[in-house]
């Protein structure tokens, strides 16, 4: 972390983004909001066994009116075959709903997962290493827009409050899109602050939380570039997915500033060769939104 420019920061200073001075409840430790947000998925059974289990009873029943009609089998005569034949559908249909019923808790997006082994948790030590460079990217970020060194309990508290906006903005995004957010992963060996899957989609999630309001041009860089080396790995390895980027940004400014923040990055994520979603959150809405949901 690059200090030797800044001078000292007086101590009565308030750090970057304080949260709102409303009376709220306490937020819950980072440890707590850094608990994976995984929405509930639907009880449906995994593609792969319904194909195998109704075609199986396509089969039987295709067998039944072969032998029934050509008479593959003179000995037997018409009746057992014709009941056979008539009553094996009905006995398939209570099979099927008894083993939807008793294996139904195997979801076709369990199995998805499964299948999509391109996504990896991140182990302990790379989460470190990833949140590490983050955060003295954050804290050198705001020196230098200050002018002044922090001391030791004020950097700190600007450490915590980065965690805390990541934290926020991704439990705010796991609300928007039911189908599940898993975090702290690894999409193609490439470090990634989420991912949202879908059927045809992956996004990649990114946060950044901005102490000037504006995101420096080298992070961008350097996020497109991992993006973009991800999409062409990923062309490769799921050729059936389309790959997108979700970049969160997290900026404590007004309405008027976000949206001049917004066009300036469509101007520059212009120039993209993968498709880039970009969401804007305000770090005190962020709270606010906290707030009522621990409310009791």
């Amino acid at each position: 972390m690059s200090t030797s420019a800044a001078k000292t920061k007086p101590a009565t200073s308030t750090p970057p983004f304080a949260p709102p001075t409303e009376a709220v409840k306490t937020p819950p430790p980072v440890a707590a909001l850094a608990a994976p947000i995984v929405a509930p998925a639907t009880n449906s059974l995994s593609r792969n066994n319904l194909v195998w289990l109704v075609g199986g009873i396509v089969l039987l029943e295709a067998f039944l009116l072969a032998a029934l009609s050509f008479g593959l089998f003179p000995r037997l005569e018409k009746g057992p075959l014709l009941w056979a034949a008539s009553l094996f559908p009905l006995l398939a249909l209570f099979f099927l709903g008894w083993f939807i019923a008793r294996h139904g808790n195997r979801t076709y997006a369990e199995a998805e997962a499964i299948r999509e082994t391109f996504v990896t948790p991140l182990t302990a030590a790379e989460q470190h290493a990833k949140v590490g460079k983050e955060l003295s990217a954050f804290a050198d970020e705001a020196i230098a827009s200050t002018g002044y060194q922090p001391d030791e309990a004020t950097l700190q508290e600007m450490c915590t409050t980065y965690l805390v906006a990541g934290d926020l903005a991704l439990r705010q995004l796991g609300l928007e899109y039911p189908d599940g957010l898993r975090r702290h992963v690894a999409i193609a060996d490439t470090p990634f602050d989420g991912v949202v899957t879908e059927a045809e989609r992956l996004f990649a999630i990114e946060v950044k939380l901005l102490p000037t309001g504006d995101l420096r041009q080298e992070i961008l860089n350097s996020v497109l570039e991992r993006a973009e080396q991800t999409a062409r790995r990923l062309t490769r390895t799921a050729p059936q997915k389309k790959f997108m980027l979700l970049l969160l940004l997290v900026v404590a400014a007004t309405a008027e500033e976000r949206e001049h923040l917004r066009e300036n990055m469509i101007r520059r994520l212009s120039a993209a060769t993968i498709d880039v979603d970009l969401v804007i959150y305000d770090y005190n809405e962020l709270h606010r939104n906290l707030a009522r949901e621990l409310a009791f």
